[in-house]
């Protein structure tokens, strides 16, 4: 394979794998617009979240800890921490909330990582997706460090990572709820990760995504797993059919990117698409922002509030690219 080739081949798996980070947000914002048992929102359920470990994990590379734990904490706990620090912000200049009790919540709510509230600290919302990754990224690292090349041992330890999530789901479920940082969460999503980790090798993600004979076969798992009501409640702790809801999130993922691969044939959609990739992390962040602080005046959940949603998300996802553009050119022109 000559240079040019490989150059073109790195550009074609980014591209798509930002299309299908874009996919996997929007139907995280769609999730959150539909009514809990509606149809739509078990496929989405089935499959989205464990998307974005999957393509996480498609990027791994080992290398010294430190650099690793750095790249992790300014790519998304600094994020994670900015989003609560604006939440509470605005908390103040709207709600009225004390200073002193804002910035002491603030800082609770940011070490805690809880999904539940009391009096000290408040809910992360769909933050706890941030620190969760965070989590299985450090976890990862750790079973790399010991495993060395030995990859049966990764094997089984990702998989006792996995049983030990869902025993502790079946007898402790609304215990979890307060467990800090979503640790428990990081057993199971540790396996999606290695899943992508293991996807990368020898291509085999895009040998998936371009063979339709094991398109189809994905297709009917997740189409049977769909049908049998199995759909995934990381958040919630709520794993049906135990392994079977893992396999057909696996399954969905994969089709996922199948879709993703084959949209570069729509240009428009495939840019915007990728677009929103891009920047998959600050959208999460901004939905955030947006669920926790904007009442919609009684609208009911459904396709109406999903394009509101969208729409203001949209905006300040734009603003927030264009005040990054800005502050460029003007470091730019500092250091010249």
């Amino acid at each position: 394979m000559s240079g040019n080739d490989m150059m073109l081949k790195k550009k074609e798996r980014i591209e798509w794998i930002d299309v299908a980070r874009g996919i996997a947000i929007l139907l995280v914002i769609l999730g959150h617009s539909l009514e809990m048992g509606s149809m739509v929102r078990m496929c989405i359920y089935s499959f989205h979240v464990p998307l974005f470990f999957v393509l996480s994990g498609f990027f791994y590379k080992y290398g010294a800890f430190l650099p690793f734990l750095w790249k992790n904490v300014r790519q998304i706990l600094i994020p994670y921490a900015l989003t609560l620090f604006v939440r509470y912000i605005i908390y103040v200049l709207l709600k009225r909330m004390a200073w002193k009790v804002a910035l002491q919540k603030c800082f609770c709510t940011i070490f805690a990582g809880m999904i539940m509230s009391n009096e000290q600290v408040g809910p992360i919302g769909e933050l706890w997706f941030l620190v969760t990754l965070f989590g299985v990224r450090m976890l990862f690292w750790i079973i790399s460090k010991c495993c060395r090349e030995n990859e049966m041992s990764r094997v089984l330890i990702v998989l006792l990572a996995v049983m030990c999530e869902l025993y502790l789901s079946q007898n402790w479920q609304l215990s979890l709820w307060y467990v800090p940082w979503c640790l428990d969460i990081v057993l199971v999503a540790v396996g999606f990760y290695y899943m992508g980790y293991l996807l990368k090798k020898r291509d085999g993600i895009l040998t998936l995504t371009r063979n339709m004979r094991y398109i189809l076969p994905c297709c009917l798992i997740w189409g049977l797993g769909v049908c049998r009501g199995i759909s995934l409640e990381l958040v919630f702790r709520s794993y049906p059919g135990e392994f079977t809801s893992l396999v057909v999130a696996v399954a969905g993922s994969i089709i996922c990117c199948a879709v993703a691969y084959r949209l570069d044939k729509i240009k428009v959609v495939k840019n915007i698409l990728a677009w929103m990739g891009r920047g998959s992390l600050i959208i999460l962040c901004i939905h955030h922002l947006e669920k926790d602080l904007i009442v919609y005046g009684g609208l009911p959940l459904g396709w109406r509030l999903f394009g509101i949603r969208l729409a203001l998300i949209l905006l300040g996802y734009l603003l927030f690219c264009a005040g990054k553009q800005v502050s460029h050119c003007l470091m730019a022109k500092i250091v010249v």
